[in-house]
């Protein structure tokens, strides 16, 4: 029942996506329920393929799409489906990057992965600063924090070990926001001058909020960014 009406709202999502318009749209994870249910993957694809040829996606690993005791295979899985999961891509002066926030969980299980990509993010960042990007905005799946950074651990956000190492990179770039999912529900804070926003879920959500997306403004002084409904759609939001 729960992936049924999750499927139902990703369907009518699509539709609402591709009367927006937008110039990328990013899945921050939980793409699926169980990783090894291809009947769920191919349904996933079959909704997915409906977004307008003109309007990229970017997939985010969750901890549904790895499994939620990570290793080398369903880390393999992951990346044959899916592509890389540590990546990232420009778009109008701005660098967006991917992080899998996965791997800060279990780095034991799947040596050199941790290494690795804090390697790609401080060398994507250097890149990012060298060619003036306006913005540095980073997707994950768990949240770095939710109240403050030094708040202790629990599944929800990234281990505190692992997330002091990724925030100290952050800062030293002037990262601009991290926006993240997994907990189902809308929630904000900040490090800093950095927006640390976790956006509610399409298909399932948890608190108060109603399923829907996050529409991010990017300008060049600042980032404007707003949580919809997907039935609070209004004309003024259409293309």
């Amino acid at each position: 029942v729960l992936w049924a009406k999750d499927a139902l709202e990703k369907g009518k999502a699509i539709n609402v996506v591709n009367q927006l318009c937008p110039d990328f749209v990013v899945m921050c994870g939980d793409m699926v329920n169980d990783f090894d249910d291809q009947t769920q993957l191919d349904e996933l694809f079959r909704i997915t393929d409906n977004l307008g040829e003109d309007i990229p996606m970017k997939w985010v690993a969750g901890n549904h799409d790895v499994g939620n005791d990570l290793t080398c295979r369903s880390l393999a899985i992951y990346r044959d489906r899916f592509g890389k999961d540590n990546y990232f891509f420009d778009h109008k002066g701005s660098r967006f990057i991917v992080l899998n926030s996965n791997i800060s969980f279990y780095p034991s299980k799947i040596s050199g992965e941790w290494e690795r990509q804090i390697s790609f993010l401080s060398s994507s960042l250097e890149q990012a600063r060298e060619i003036g990007s306006m913005h540095i905005i980073v997707f994950t799946h768990h949240p770095l924090f939710l109240q403050h950074p030094d708040e202790e651990d629990s599944s929800l956000v990234i281990p505190k070990e692992k997330r002091l190492v990724i925030l100290d990179l952050l800062r030293s770039y002037n990262t601009t926001a991290v926006f993240a999912g997994h907990w189902h529900r809308n929630n904000y804070a900040y490090d800093r001058n950095m927006m640390m926003v976790t956006s509610a879920s399409v298909g399932y959500p948890f608190g108060y909020d109603p399923s829907g997306f996050r529409i991010v403004k990017v300008f060049q002084d600042s980032i404007e960014h707003q949580y919809i409904g997907l039935d609070e759609m209004g004309d003024a939001l259409m293309c």
